[in-house]
């Protein structure tokens, strides 16, 4: 889980052990809190493995590896609640406190009711 108190965007770092463990582990998930100045949890999304495993940097040489990657998540990589594998809803969208979030405008937020 990655957690952020900024409305305007979604940026989260990944680790490469993250990364790794998330290629070999079909269960793993990454879901992305917005948490309000009371703490409290005001949005929940799950963000895609596909996007993220193409996303992720590619080592150009065996002597040089990344270890942590900061991702600008858009839109389209987005699940409302948190979303296992076959699109199971393990927490329903319902549940995901109200849109638009994370800067966007309200007809970009309704593509992903």
């Amino acid at each position: 889980m990655k957690t952020t108190t900024d409305p305007t965007r979604l940026v989260v770092h990944l680790s490469r052990h993250e990364y790794e463990v998330m290629c070999e582990d079909p269960q793993w998930l990454m879901t992305a809190v917005l948490l309000g100045a009371d703490g409290s949890a005001l949005n929940v999304m799950t963000v895609s493995r596909e996007w993220l495993y193409h996303a992720a940097p590619q080592d150009r040489h065996r002597n040089g590896t990344w270890e942590s990657a900061r991702f600008a998540v858009p839109v389209h990589a987005l699940a409302r609640g948190i979303v296992g594998r076959n699109d199971s809803r393990l927490v329903s969208g319902e549940a995901a406190p109200h849109l638009p979030v994370w800067g966007w405008s309200l007809a970009e937020a309704a593509w992903l009711s």
